[in-house]
């Protein structure tokens, strides 16, 4: 079953920047959570964020 704003280029384009900062945040949140329990060193950290 397909939405009929599924179709719109504007949706789509939301879509693909929506998903890619939800994954930042994501990703910077699982950085913080490994540091803070010391999965990775300071370097690692500052390397990766």
């Amino acid at each position: 079953m397909e939405f009929k704003f599924e179709k719109l280029i504007i949706w789509q384009k939301g879509m693909d920047n929506g998903f890619a900062i939800r994954s930042l945040v994501e990703v910077v949140t699982c950085l913080h959570k490994a540091f803070r329990r010391n999965y990775i060193s300071e370097e690692e950290f500052r390397e990766h964020y």
